[in-house]
């Protein structure tokens, strides 16, 4: 937790979050067990007939399945 709070004294890192918060939305699930993703999200990460959803632990994440390929390959070759 002290680590983080550190990390947050950066105005790099500061930046980063915010930019990474303007990409976030709480939605509803409704009766049906149905999500509804915000167009705009949806546009800015190329979803279009398929979605990729991930467990992230505490969360999920909705990925263009070709998006999250490209994506995980780049971090596996810096593993």
């Amino acid at each position: 937790e002290r680590n983080r709070l550190k990390d947050y004294d950066d105005p790099q890192v500061r930046l980063r979050i915010r930019q990474m918060a303007t990409n976030f939305d709480v939605v509803k699930i409704d009766k049906q067990g149905r999500v509804y993703l915000p167009v705009h999200l949806m546009k800015k990460v190329g979803i279009q007939k398929e979605v990729l959803i991930l467990g992230t632990v505490d969360k999920m994440e909705f990925w263009n399945p070709n998006g999250y390929q490209t994506y995980s390959n780049g971090n596996m070759k810096a593993i």
